[in-house]
């Protein structure tokens, strides 16, 4: 079972086994979820179980920000809150971490966005919204700030952007829908940029510039009333919906232009520029070949509108380790619609049904599409939705480690790196602490010298040990006598030291938010800077592989050429779900530590 309040970390050194059990606190205003509470998500609910385990399917991850929040009714009491501000990442899933109590805000019923004016004279000319919330009862609020969980979007950065604040900056001429959302809650406004310098010579009502741009005669008035592409729309009207005068079907999803903003033949009105106007995975357009309703997100047919489903993985292994006493793949299934668009349907909500043909071999936890070994053998896991099946086929294995021993290591044991008959642990606060392990059933601490920082990682190389020590980035110590290891030389990093590696006369340190920083450690006694590069997210793991740097960078995993380490030169990147925590590489592979995404 999954454990809310507490979570074991294991660091193996060599054949010691250390374990370090970290209880967090909680104050009284946390309580345990049971079978008395409800969790909400964008208008999703579920109960909660027993056992405190919960599951919320079908939660829209193209909304932005969302909360968390949890009812309880125990002894005629009723207890509300909510969790901080998450992401909802798309085919994945989140822990919200504690919910308190005693502090609850719901939801807004509608959002409204305002601005003293949508027409921008000027490139590079600005407006502030305001984006106002309402709530049952009543009360409204202000929720501009992003902090507040409103997300803004542009249909064309080329014409305008927007910030996390809600200022909208003109790039360009011609017209854009700037929206904000806030729970699920939209809210948008058609913005129009000109220039005082771009006249509307024939007095259409389209400036010159957009009639130039798209082949039209800026003193001719009646091409305003054309219609090239056919699809129901004038120029005029192209120009006034922001859409594309040349295409008429300007978001691709099946139905024109014309039709959407009009309201013909279908019934309904949509948004000409969003595929999917209501957010339900499903095109406008494929909604109403299938008989649902575009504008409604509950609302679609699956039977009609899949062509089939698959399953990913469709073949995978989970090893099961005694110790660790739980091994799990999270799958996910998505269906493959008539219209070569496709869906994510991991979510029971969505109908989807899992089955396992050996219960005892592989079962399913809280979260859909959540496989649990549970003893040696091949099982067969069924995915079904409305009709349609795809099959996965898992093999589990387990194996026993066996902890000789351990011994207690004072600060925190970040990590480890072996040489000869000794462990050297980069023991946070505590700096460096060396363990004999030449007794593997009576390991101990024979020296120690703390750091500056807070030794994150260490590597032992010839007589030397290096630490990412944290703030105070590199510490060079000697180790030619382990019983007593000497301070050698340091340098600071502009950031936080988290990792390292070392390779000829460099030692290349993951400094978080300053990216790879790479030393010049030919002399320990006076490391000296050699060069750098900023990654986008924080540096907290790298690895060697050749001429190549591999940094675990967020949410993404870097590649650097560093064949010259005065100047590095950034040559790739992956997005990778989860949190790149560490990386190992060897040739052509790497190996990345992905916190949740495992």
């Amino acid at each position: 079972m999954h454990q809310r309040y507490s979570k074991t970390v294991r660091a193996g050194i060599g054949s010691i086994l250390v374990s370090l059990i970290m209880l967090l606190s909680l104050s009284t205003s946390y309580a345990e979820l049971n079978e008395n509470c409800t969790i909400s998500v964008l208008n999703r609910t579920a109960q909660v179980k027993a056992d405190g385990s919960w599951v919320l399917p079908n939660v829209p991850s193209n909304m932005g920000l969302a909360r968390v929040r949890a009812t309880c009714v125990e002894n005629g009491i009723t207890r509300s809150g909510q969790s901080d501000w998450v992401a909802i990442p798309t085919g994945g899933t989140i822990d919200p971490g504690d919910i308190p109590l005693d502090a609850f805000e719901p939801s807004p019923s509608a959002v409204t966005l305002s601005t003293p004016t949508t027409t921008l004279t000027a490139i590079g000319g600005t407006a502030q919204l305001t984006v106002t919330a309402a709530y049952p009862g009543d009360t409204t609020r202000d929720i501009t700030s992003g902090s507040a969980g409103t997300v803004y979007g542009t249909t064309n950065a080329a014409i305008a952007t927007v910030s996390g604040n809600g200022l909208v900056t003109a790039t360009g001429t011609g017209r854009v829908i700037i929206s904000a959302s806030n729970e699920m809650v939209l809210s948008s406004l058609l913005f129009t940029i000109t220039q005082s310098d771009n006249p509307d010579a024939d007095n259409d009502g389209i400036p010159d510039d957009w009639e130039l741009a798209n082949g039209l005669n800026p003193n001719d008035q009646i091409d305003a009333l054309e219609d090239p592409d056919h699809d129901g729309l004038t120029n005029k009207q192209e120009y006034d919906n922001a859409t594309e005068m040349r295409n008429p079907d300007t978001d691709n999803d099946g139905i024109q232009d014309g039709e959407e903003v009009m309201s013909g033949k279908d019934g309904f009105v949509t948004n000409p520029l969003l595929a999917d106007s209501d957010g339900d995975g499903i095109r406008d357009g494929l909604e109403v070949q299938t008989g649902s309703d575009p504008t409604n997100s509950a609302s679609y047919n699956l039977g009609s509108a899949l062509s089939h489903i698959e399953i990913t993985p469709s073949n995978f292994v989970i090893v099961y380790n005694t110790i660790m006493t739980e091994a799990s793949r999270q799958l996910t299934v998505t269906g493959v619609l008539i219209d070569g668009n496709r869906i994510d349907l991991t979510s029971t909500a969505r109908g989807t049904s899992y089955s396992s043909s050996d219960l005892s071999v592989a079962n399913f936890g809280a979260a859909d599409g959540m496989v649990f070994a549970s003893q040696n053998g091949v099982a067969t896991i069924t995915a079904a939705n409305s009709g349609f099946n795809a099959a996965a086929q898992v093999t589990v294995r387990t194996f026993f480690p066996t902890a000789l021993s351990y011994v207690d290591i004072p600060g925190f044991a970040n990590n480890v790196d072996v040489s000869g008959n000794y462990a050297y642990v980069a023991a946070g606060s505590t700096g460096l602490q060396v363990v004999d392990i030449s007794d593997p059933l009576s390991p101990g601490i024979v020296g120690s010298l703390d750091t500056p920082g807070n030794a994150n990682d260490v590597k032992i190389v010839g007589q030397y040990a290096y630490i990412a020590d944290g703030s105070s980035g590199l510490t060079i110590i000697d180790i030619n006598n382990p019983a007593t290891p000497l301070f050698t030389g340091t340098i600071d990093t502009p950031e936080t030291a988290w990792d390292l590696a070392v390779s000829g006369t460099y030692a290349y340190i993951a400094d978080g938010m300053g990216g790879l920083q790479i030393l010049d450690i030919s002399n320990p006694a006076a490391p000296a800077l050699a060069g750098s590069v900023d990654t986008p997210g924080t540096a907290k793991g790298v690895a060697i592989s050749g001429d190549y740097a591999v940094i675990a960078d967020s949410t993404s995993v870097k590649i650097i050429d560093i064949s010259n380490p005065g100047e590095p030169q950034y040559i790739g990147s992956v997005d990778i779900s989860g949190d790149a925590m560490d990386v190992i590489a060897e040739g052509s592979i790497a190996y990345i530590a992905a916190y949740t995404g495992g």
